[in-house]
């Protein structure tokens, strides 16, 4: 039996009505101006630019050997190997519901996120948008640069070992989701946010399978 992993719903994207990049047949939203800015709906930010999808390998240059093996310091990005791909997109600025202050909504699965993000008009960001996103203009290690700083962003902390039996019982889910808690409210490391002005990317109760290969694990 496969184990139970406690999951965030991550961001939601909405297709750009000018650019190419989002998922075919992506519904969109009517994406009228707001405090984002260049389009895009209240709560989100305008994401464009050239995503690579063969990056060499991030080479690093000093490692960390507590928590775990880490890297602490990557070198800079040598490049694209294959031809960039151009994207342009929305992306919730905070992880689901994207309220500042909030907790990130877990314990819902690929399906269920779906369907949260559907009932919004919007629909789970794919691989490519979440890693240009998460990189920047810069194809950066981290959103805030290429030294990992626990002070930045959400993670780095001791693992909890979750109690699986307890994960499959409705009547102790809620009790056990509540025990194995490290998350924190969303926004509340100002300098986790990466270069298009998305926050949270890295650490927190983000997924963390589209991270690049080469790239410290979280």
């Amino acid at each position: 039996m496969a184990a139970i992993v406690v999951i965030g719903v991550g961001h939601a994207g909405v297709a750009r009505s000018d650019g190419p990049g989002a998922d075919a047949g992506a519904a969109a939203p009517s994406l009228a101006g707001g405090p984002s800015g260049a389009g895009c709906p209240e709560g989100m930010v305008d994401v464009e630019g050239d995503y690579c999808p063969d990056l060499p390998e991030q080479k690093c240059i000093r490692w960390v050997s507590t928590p775990g093996l880490r890297c602490a310091e990557f070198a800079k990005s040598e490049g694209c190997a294959a031809p960039t791909l151009r994207k342009h997109f929305c992306m919730d600025r905070f992880e689901y519901p994207n309220i500042a202050g909030e907790n990130p909504l877990v314990m819902k699965n690929w399906y269920e996120a779906r369907t949260l993000c559907t009932s919004s008009g919007k629909r789970l960001c794919n691989e490519s948008e979440w890693t240009l996103a998460c990189e920047g203009p810069e194809r950066l290690a981290y959103p805030y640069g290429l030294v990992r700083d626990a002070t930045a962003c959400n993670i780095d902390k001791a693992p909890i070992n979750p109690h699986e039996a307890d994960l499959r019982r409705v009547d102790k889910r809620d009790a056990e989701a509540k025990r194995l808690w490290q998350g924190e409210p969303s926004g509340s490391r100002a300098r986790c946010i990466s270069g298009y002005g998305v926050q949270d990317l890295t650490g927190n109760v983000d997924d963390v399978g589209s991270q690049r290969e080469g790239q410290a694990p979280q």
